[in-house]
Formats: C-alpha cells, structure tokens, sequence
C-alpha cells in the first residue's frame, strides 16, 4: 500500500486537554511507522463508561504484503495468524461505526489517528474526525523526571495490573488503567489539569 493523505489538517479531530469518563481507548499494530506506506494489522477498541468497559472490538487485519520479521518479534503477530483474516477495506466499516463520533484515548494517540485518517479516506474518501486524548502529554505533564514516558514505562510506573505484550488489546488495557489512575491522582491533589498543557504542548 502507497498512498499519500491529501486533506487538509483542519479536517482531522483535536487533541482535547480534558478529562473525560465516556470514551474509546484505541491502539493499532501494524507493519511500519508510516501512514502513508505501511499497513494495519491489528485494531482494538475498548468504549469506557464511567471507569468501566461497557464493549470491545478487536480485528486482526491482513496487510497486502507480508509481515517482516521484526514485526512479527515484536509483537507476535506472524503472516500465518493473518493469512485466513479480512484486508482493511473489508473491515473498516466496522472499525468506524464502533468508534462513532466517540472520543478517542491513547498513548501517542495522533499515531493511531493518522492511520485511520488516511485509510478512511483513501478507502471511503471520507475524513475521520474523532476528537481525542493522549496519555503520553498527560503522563508527560504529570511525571516530568521519568526517563521516558514510553507505555511500558508508564506501566512499570504506576504499577498497572495489564503489563505490554505490544498487542493492540494489552496496551489499551494499560491505556486505559494508567489514564484513570491519573485521573483519580489529578482530582485526589486538586490539581488544575489544564495549567499543565498552559505554556509547554507536547
């Protein structure tokens, strides 16, 4: 796949800098770093309500070229797990109408948006324009004097009960525990949530 994402940028959703208790943790695996090169494989989603999960969807995905061996080791995802699986225009019908209008939460979530972006719109040429959360800026904000604020960081930081597997379900499961303990942290301090993003954005 080799396409490029024509529409302009205000088309897209925003990045929101506030909390919320109704959204949809998402995550993607795929073959590569580009939207506009590589593929998806995975895709899960998990709709929040209040703390709680109230639904999920995961779809594993077969890309047009094969899975590279890097790939494969770092997310255990292979070619003969994909080889019997639905090729992302077959699928993401699916994916859109279970995210809906919903707000979106991930880690480096812009990552996962821009992929979505640009297969909706060079399969349905139709703009995905879901507003959504980052955990990454939050925790970023929260916890300056990590040494990284990589998801298995923030895992191992905040002594989540999911630990990464580098599959679409595991990390947002992490996702989504990290993001309500720093929610309850945020409202047990009386911390002003949006003074933090209010002269350095990430």
């Amino acid at each position: 796949m080799n396409y490029k994402s024509s529409a302009p940028a205000s088309s897209k959703g925003k990045l929101l800098r506030e909390f919320h208790d109704k959204y949809i943790v998402i995550d993607l695996e795929t073959t590569g770093l580009s939207s506009t090169m590589n593929e998806i494989i995975e895709f899960c989603g998990i709709k929040i309500e209040n703390g709680q999960i109230i639904d999920e969807l995961t779809i594993l995905i077969k890309p047009s070229y094969p899975v590279d061996a890097f790939i494969t080791s770092l997310t255990g995802i292979s070619n003969e797990m994909l080889i019997d699986e639905s090729d992302i225009e077959s699928v993401i019908d699916e994916i859109t109408d279970f995210l809906g209008d919903s707000i979106l939460l991930g880690h480096n979530t812009n990552f996962d948006v821009r992929f979505l972006y640009d297969n909706l719109l060079n399969l349905r040429n139709t703009f995905f324009e879901n507003n959504y959360m980052d955990l990454l800026s939050i925790v970023r904000k929260l916890y300056p004097s990590w040494r990284n604020h990589k998801l298995d960081t923030t895992a191992f930081k905040l002594n989540t009960i999911n630990k990464p597997a580098h599959r679409a379900k595991s990390d947002c499961m992490i996702t989504y525990e990290a993001y309500e303990l720093c929610k309850n942290y945020i409202r047990e301090n009386n911390i002003d949530y949006k003074s933090l993003f209010r002269y350095r954005r990430y």
